[in-house]
């Protein structure tokens, strides 16, 4: 009886935890901060968040993984992010030359 009541704890904060590590909208907009509120899952969080974007014509920012991504966003780029990016610069990749034109 004791280690079922174990294993079903360990499901639930598994359960919650993999409920919490979904990315999260990380533009700077109104429905970032506000447009999930009330959402009762995943795909319903989606949604309402992309709804909200379409009628206020922004856009989301789903993750910042890139150079790319932080330019689009208009998000400050963090230092290593940056140096990443003047590295690959230096060895001749175009594209990051590119966006690193845009961030200054």
């Amino acid at each position: 009886m004791k280690k079922l009541l174990l294993t079903g704890i360990t499901a639930l904060f598994l359960a919650t935890g993999a409920a919490h590590a979904m990315p999260h909208d990380l533009s700077n907009t109104w429905c970032a901060k506000h447009g999930g509120e009330g959402a009762a899952g995943r795909v319903e969080y989606y949604a309402q968040i992309e709804r909200c974007h379409r009628r206020h014509g922004t856009k989301p920012c789903w993750g910042l993984h890139w150079l790319k991504d932080y330019v689009s966003c208009k998000i400050r780029v963090p230092k290593d992010v940056l140096e990443d990016a003047i590295s690959w610069c230096a060895k001749g990749d175009e594209d990051y030359c590119e966006m690193l034109e845009k961030v200054k």
